[in-house]
């Protein structure tokens, strides 16, 4: 998926989560808000 042009990668490394289920379980409902912004 992507957030606002960035890959899950990228904002995984970027903030300095090795994993992105943690990742997700920790922001995943600010993401799915951008992305519903985004998509509007």
């Amino acid at each position: 998926m992507i957030y606002a042009g960035y890959s899950d990668w990228y904002i995984a490394k970027r903030l300095g989560y090795s994993s992105l289920k943690e990742l997700h379980r920790m922001y995943g409902h600010v993401f799915t808000q951008m992305q519903a912004e985004a998509d509007t």
